[in-house]
């Protein structure tokens, strides 16, 4: 899971400077698409690997892992992992961010299902964790406020660092 984990920020992070490359550095572009394109294929070797694993460890979590939505989220996976790996041989840089990011999330989502109520094996769920309801609805506004804060900031220092560079 871990080497897993790692992987997968480091193939999401390859994808996303391949097209930075291509708009600041046009020299680094084919080195980052050769690392995006390493990565997906080593990602994608490891998330068929951790459901073997998960097979041999974990047997109830595999059978609710081949059915329903979970079974679902792991196909729109692979699916998103495959065009992803087509698109960064095509070099279409922006639509790969789209399906190389759904392809990570669909596999941390189908984990999720798969594994609700149940968050820690064999017998803690979620609503045995949860905090009181007073604990959360005060987490719930200041989670608002730190937004609103903070949305704004992070929108503007994208929008600088996304714009074309501006000569004096």
């Amino acid at each position: 899971a871990g080497l897993l984990a790692v992987g997968a920020g480091a193939y999401l992070a390859a994808v996303f400077l391949t097209r930075d490359a291509q708009r600041h550095a046009p020299a680094l572009v084919d080195a980052f698409r050769r690392r995006a394109l390493a990565a997906g294929v080593v990602v994608g070797l490891l998330a068929a690997a951790g459901l073997v694993v998960v097979a041999w460890d974990a047997p109830d979590l595999a059978d609710r892992l081949r059915h329903g939505v979970p079974a679902l989220l792991v196909a729109v996976s692979v699916v998103a992992g495959l065009a992803s790996i087509a698109l960064l041989y095509a070099r279409r840089y922006v639509t790969v961010r789209l399906t190389a990011g759904l392809a990570v999330a669909a596999v941390l989502w189908a984990w999720a299902v798969a594994q609700y109520p149940v968050l820690l094996p064999p017998d803690v769920t979620v609503a045995d964790a949860a905090a009181p309801p007073a604990v959360l609805h005060t987490m719930v506004v200041v989670t608002a406020v730190g937004a609103a804060i903070l949305l704004p900031s992070l929108w503007w220092l994208l929008r600088l660092f996304q714009s074309p560079a501006r000569t004096p």
